[in-house]
């Protein structure tokens, strides 16, 4: 995977730091079409914080419903979480991979995410509800 370019969405940080091989072309704040429209011509997302803040990041959640390779930056000690493996949802260092790797990491994340979506857990939810009152 080439990386051309990085867009950075939402409030101004400070990742030049952090990534200091490539352009960053800050957007800011966007509307959600906006940032959906960005996310689907993407390969990759990037975070920076602990494997287990990505089980309830709508950063992490929007990358994986758009199916791009997340890449978790965070210099924090990497570990695995019951959702999140790395290599297998998302990787921890950019390195030379090969492009069917890296896509079948987005699968299996896309996969994950579809899994746990909202709607199937609003419908396990209902489904319990309606089963205690009958009870």
């Amino acid at each position: 995977m080439s990386i051309k370019k990085i867009i950075d969405i939402g409030p101004k940080i400070e990742i030049s730091k952090k990534i200091k091989f490539i352009d960053i072309n800050r957007v800011g704040v966007k509307s959600k079409n906006y940032i959906s429209l960005l996310l689907r011509n993407s390969k990759a997302g990037l975070v920076f914080y602990p494997v287990s803040y990505m089980t309830t990041s709508s950063i992490v959640a929007a990358y994986a419903s758009h199916g791009l390779v997340i890449i978790n930056l965070c210099k924090e000690k990497i570990f695995k979480t019951n959702e999140f493996i790395s290599n297998v949802h998302y990787i921890s260092k950019i390195k030379e991979n090969n492009s069917s790797n890296l896509q079948k990491i987005a699968n299996e994340t896309f996969r994950n995410y579809k899994k746990n979506a909202l709607n199937k857990t609003a419908s396990l939810l209902i489904n319990i509800i309606k089963n205690n009152k009958t009870k």
